[in-house]
């Protein structure tokens, strides 16, 4: 080769070794980034919220359950997750959700939990210190189990125990302590039990119009309610 030739296939060389590094570049930007999406996606998600003027769409939602018996028309299985929905009513409805995506590496165990407070009268002067147990005021609504499987999740109600309510900023800080009583379960399973449960959240404001199938609003199918979208 003479020196012009030996230098265009330097030159052509380098070019594919700078094309090679770009291209090894991008590769390497788009694995973190997905590992990245991926990472985010896997984090547990909390929603914590209070809406003035709402309450439970139907307060006896667990009640009724226990006593339906399918018909031709039903499309779905009531299930307990629906007596987390709310309207716009008299009354202060206090609610946390959580949302767990499970493992990366296996499909359908994604978790969930649900709690709501509604406080029958309506907005009171801050702080409250209430025992739980009269339903007429208060009354706690909590559930939990597998996003993919809303037929066999476990509602039911905490009816004793404590409330506190305290103002923090802009927030409303809850604290709910007692025992959890199941109600409105078809599927009986060794998780759905018993049990004394405590959740300590702070609290920010939205508007009925604001809710969410995962938060409150009815869904078109009950993954709506169990998966946050």
């Amino acid at each position: 080769l003479n020196a012009a030739a030996m230098l265009r296939l330097i030159y052509l060389t380098l070019g594919v070794m700078r094309i090679a590094k770009t291209i090894a570049a991008v590769i390497v930007i788009a694995l973190l980034g997905f590992g990245g999406l991926l990472a985010y996606e896997s984090i547990d998600r909390e929603d914590q919220f209070f809406v003035l003027d709402a309450a439970p769409v139907d307060p006896n939602h667990l009640a009724a359950i226990e006593s339906w018996t399918r018909q031709e028309s039903d499309f779905y299985e009531p299930t307990g997750i629906g007596a987390h929905r709310l309207k716009r009513a008299h009354g202060l409805v206090f609610g946390y959700r959580f949302y767990s995506n499970g493992s990366l590496s296996r499909i359908d165990d994604e978790t969930y939990k649900k709690l709501t407070v509604w406080l029958v009268d309506g907005a009171p002067q801050l702080p409250v210190d209430s025992r739980l147990g009269d339903t007429a005021r208060v009354l706690v609504i909590y559930s939990h189990g597998g996003s993919a499987w809303p037929e066999r999740g476990c509602s039911g109600f905490v009816t004793t125990g404590s409330l506190r309510v305290t103002p923090a900023g802009k927030h409303v800080s809850v604290n709910v302590a007692g025992e959890f009583e199941p109600r409105g379960n078809h599927h009986k399973s060794n998780y759905c039990k018993a049990e004394h449960v405590e959740f300590s959240f702070q609290a920010s404001e939205i508007t009925v119009a604001q809710l969410t199938p995962w938060l409150g609003r009815e869904g078109t199918h009950p993954y709506d309610e169990t998966y946050r979208r």
